[in-house]
């Protein structure tokens, strides 16, 4: 069901051309970003660590540092099922 969604029906079956997959996702954010009201919304990134995160939702920086797993090194190393397809 995951691979019908995404692949076939999010990017029109064309998951393995990375132009247009960029685009969709552009495209994605654009939508996200005309439908949120501006102070609803958090244009956020993880590089970004905890302290515009912990703003946006009014809550205390937490002490301990902001987690770094699943980064591109140890993304890639888990080796997902969809990375068959290249």
């Amino acid at each position: 069901m995951s691979r019908r969604l995404i692949l076939e029906q999010t990017f029109s079956e064309k998951y393995l051309d990375k132009e247009h997959c960029i685009g969709v996702y552009k495209k994605h954010i654009e939508s996200v970003i005309d439908a949120v009201p501006k102070e609803r919304l958090l244009k956020y990134s993880v590089t970004d660590g905890w302290d515009s995160l912990c703003r946006f939702l009014d809550a205390p920086i937490p002490k301990a540092p902001f987690p770094v797993t699943n980064d591109r090194k140890s993304f890639l190393a888990m080796k997902p099922s969809w990375a068959k397809l290249s």
